[in-house]
This record gives C-alpha cells, structure tokens and sequence, in this order.
C-alpha cells in the first residue's frame, strides 16, 4: 500500500479546493484530458468503482487497477443456519439490523467463540447487539456507553420489544472508555481490571476516531480472549499521537494529513447515477463560489461556508452564492446578473471541470488510506500475542466501514 501510496502524496494529501491552485498542478493534463472526454455515466461509474475500463490513458488506468488491487480483503465466512426472529429487531433501523446479523453469524463458524465466557460491547448504545448475542452465547454481556440516555433506554425498554429475561442479562454501563493513552497512563485501570475478567470478547462496531484504538490497547494489555473492531471517523484522529500504534508501523511509517484521514472516511461504494449528478452540481457550485472569491475579491484562504440543504442546489447558482455570501458576511452589493456572469464564464467553467475531475482521481485513494489505518492496528494486535484478520463484514454498499479485525489470543 505504501509502495502504490506513496508517489502521489501530492494527490491525497490535500483537498482539491483547500489548497487551490497549488493542487491542481499535480494532476497530469493527460489525466484530466482522457476523463474529459467521458461522459456523466462512463464517469460515474468510474467514481463508483463500477467500470474502470473507460478510462483509456493506461498509466491512469494502471494506477486506478493498482489500488483496486491492493484493497482486496476475504469477506467474513457467515454461517447460514441461524434463524433470527423478527421481534428481536423491533423498532432497529434496517443497516443495524443487518450489521448485526451479519457478526453473530460469522462469530457462530469461530471455532474459538466456544471458549468465551462473556462479551464486552463497547459503544453498545441501547444493548442490541448484546441482546442478540445472548441468543446464541451463554454469557451476561457488558453494553458500555458514554451516552446516558442510550443506556437509560436499553435498560427501560418495554416489554413487548423482547423478552424480559434477556434483558436483565445485560449488564449495562455507562461509562466513557479511555483512549489509547490513558490505558498506557494506568487511567481507569481498576475498572478495566474488573471488567476484564475471564475469558472476554471484544466488539466495537464503528468506534470514532481513537476509540478504537483504546479498545485495542486494552483488550491487549489485558489479554482478551478475542476481538472484533470496526473503525470509522478517522478523520477525528490526531496524526502525531494516534495513528501508527504498531512498532513495525513507527518505524515504517507515512505521513498522513488531516484531509488525508478524512479521504480515508469516506463511503467509497454505493454510489447511485442521481447521487453522482448531485455531487457533480454541489462540487460545481462550491467550486465556482470558491474562485469568485478568490479572484474576484481577492480571498486566497479557504473559506468555511456551512452546509446546505438539497433544495438549495436546485436554484440557480446567484441564488446559492447570495445565501452563502450572507454567511460569509460579504455584504457588498452584487448582482445576480454578476454571479451569473461569472458562473457561465467558459474559462471558469472548464476550471470546474477540472477541479472535478481531479476530484474523481483523488477519490480512488480513499480505501487504500483506511486500510493503511487498520493494519497498523492489526499489525500491533500480532506484536501483543494474536492471530489477526482484516476481512469484510458487510456490503459496502450498505454499511461502508464494513472492514474488521478479527483477533484471537495465540
């Protein structure tokens, strides 16, 4: 992944629109131009990672194949005997649902699961996935929480939603778990003592930024029989201090920016025809606003300008600025028809284009920089003791940080 990764800092390091005009210079004209000549659907699937076979420049087409290649993971094995009953799912949104189903029938085919005594489900919210586990494995789980709220509801469910037996197996707790540098600072270490028990599972389904870090390094340092860890938020991790945990990655390590991280949490499947049309139009008004400030009032810096409703990118593009030059406090008399100039302008319109496009090249690097990420954290699982995996849990199409860790003690 380094080997692949690293030529092209220039591209992945920096946004397309932060860093403007010093990107656009990295992208070859060659590139741009074989793209250019692609239509909306050839370019769309492109960006969904659906046919790469359009792209006819074979150095672009080579790089694109490369990372394609490199970011192939075995999917989880799931066992196809389990019958889950509807009720247990009462009132849980459909992509729950499905990534819990999906972990307790591939845990079923783990061998080793048979040895656990109990389950430590950090994050756990209201105590789904423990509810469920306790259907299939003969332990009282732990559902840990920060949010209050979420545990006061897992404990005061009704009971019409399951039975009420199970639920009191659950042992619901709220606490905030520490990080990876507290652990090593001994903070908390008479509860993760407690809690940790026995022979103990670990799951952390999506845990932000360096929470999974902290799961990581406690389950370790406390010798958990077993682990499954799904990251997400990358881009809420300090590249300094949270990003290479192994030794081997210390020591062998690539810079990774903050846009960089964020590139590695976006979705990078599922991708409908109408969302990249709107991508397109909400990446062609951000752009142009973004150049009408930097060369028409000379504001070189990136200017932050808030989020926007769908409805607003159906108007025309002087309606859209007007809203985001009020933002912005930029209060000087404009014009509609001047904002309209400056929109239809050819020379400004084939920029766009090319901001775009090299938006869809940069976007390819996004898996390879995830995966980059987590086998850091597999790797300093295989330093500690383990038998670690990256496999595929879910469709991405459906959950996109479907990438696990799956480690057993040796």
């Amino acid at each position: 992944i380094k080997a692949v990764l690293g030529p092209y800092q220039d591209l992945w390091q920096r946004e397309i629109l932060n860093s403007y005009p010093d990107t656009l210079q990295h992208y070859q004209e060659r590139w741009i131009h074989t793209l250019s000549s692609l239509s909306d659907q050839q370019l769309f699937e492109i960006d969904a990672k659906l046919n790469l076979k359009h792209i006819k420049d074979s150095n672009l087409l080579e790089l694109f194949e490369n990372l394609e290649s490199i970011t192939q993971l075995p999917k989880a094995k799931k066992s196809s005997d389990v019958k889950f009953l509807k009720k247990d799912f009462f009132k849980i949104k459909a992509k729950k649902q499905y990534e819990i189903k999906s972990i307790i029938s591939a845990l079923l085919l783990e061998s080793r699961t048979n040895n656990i005594e109990n389950l430590i489900d950090i994050g756990g919210g209201k105590g789904h996935l423990s509810r469920i586990w306790c259907d299939y494995f003969s332990s009282r789980p732990f559902c840990i929480d920060e949010n209050i709220n979420l545990i006061v509801s897992g404990k005061t469910t009704p009971k019409t939603y399951f039975d009420q037996p199970r639920k009191e197996q659950i042992n619901f707790i709220h606490h905030k778990f520490p990080n990876q540098n507290d652990i090593i600072k001994g903070v908390d270490k008479i509860f993760l003592s407690e809690l940790f028990k026995g022979k103990i599972f670990t799951i952390g389904l999506h845990c932000c930024g360096g929470l999974s870090n902290g799961i990581i390094e406690a389950s370790a340092r406390h010798k958990s029989s077993g682990i499954l860890n799904f990251g997400c938020c990358y881009f809420k991790l300090d590249p300094s201090t949270e990003l290479h945990i192994s030794q081997y990655g210390n020591q062998n390590k690539m810079k990774l920016t903050t846009h960089a991280l964020t590139l590695a949490t976006k979705a990078h499947t599922g991708l409908t025809y109408n969302d990249f049309l709107l991508k397109q139009k909400v990446k062609s008004y951000r752009y142009t606003l973004h150049l009408y400030l930097y060369h028409e009032h000379n504001i070189k810096k990136f200017q932050e300008v808030g989020e926007a409703k769908h409805s607003l990118y159906a108007k025309e593009f002087n309606e859209y600025a007007k809203v985001k030059l009020d933002y912005l406090k930029i209060t000087k008399n404009i014009s509609p028809n001047t904002l309209t100039y400056f929109f239809n302008d050819k020379k400004i319109k084939t920029l766009v284009k090319k901001m775009f496009l090299s938006n869809i090249i940069r976007w390819q690097f996004g898996r390879a920089l995830e995966q980059y990420i987590l086998i850091d954290r597999a790797i300093f699982l295989e330093e500690k003791g383990y038998d670690a995996h990256l496999k595929e849990f879910f469709d991405q199409t459906v959950s996109p940080r479907n990438i696990g860790i799956i480690a057993w003690l040796k």
